[in-house]
């Protein structure tokens, strides 16, 4: 694998108003090579109001459906959110595909 990415879980609190309100849980580093989006799946993603990014390509048992991938570390870090997964037949890989959310 290339290089070594953050797996961050999720957990909600209630505010004062009822709204649920995300909390980033400890971050598990874990190795993934990074690629490209093919073309189909940035056309298919974006008629749903997707803006995908990266695949990154973990092994499956690192993959808790952790819902937030950061690549890099400090300033220069970007945090994406997982928006489909895809473990191939008899694969030992996960594929998470990811997108940049806007103010993140």
């Amino acid at each position: 694998m290339d290089e070594q990415i953050y797996l961050i879980a999720q957990t909600f609190e209630t505010d004062s108003l009822g709204q649920r309100i995300p909390k980033d849980g400890t971050p598990s580093p874990v190795w993934a090579k990074l690629k490209s989006v093919s073309r189909a799946e940035w056309a298919a993603a974006g008629q749903h109001g997707l803006q995908p990014q990266l695949v990154a390509i973990v092994y499956a048992l690192d993959y808790a459906d952790q819902p937030v991938v950061m690549i890099g570390a400090g300033e220069s870090a970007k945090q994406y959110s997982v928006y489909r997964t895809y473990r191939p037949e008899n694969s030992e890989y996960m594929e998470l595909y990811l997108e940049r959310k806007v103010g993140v």
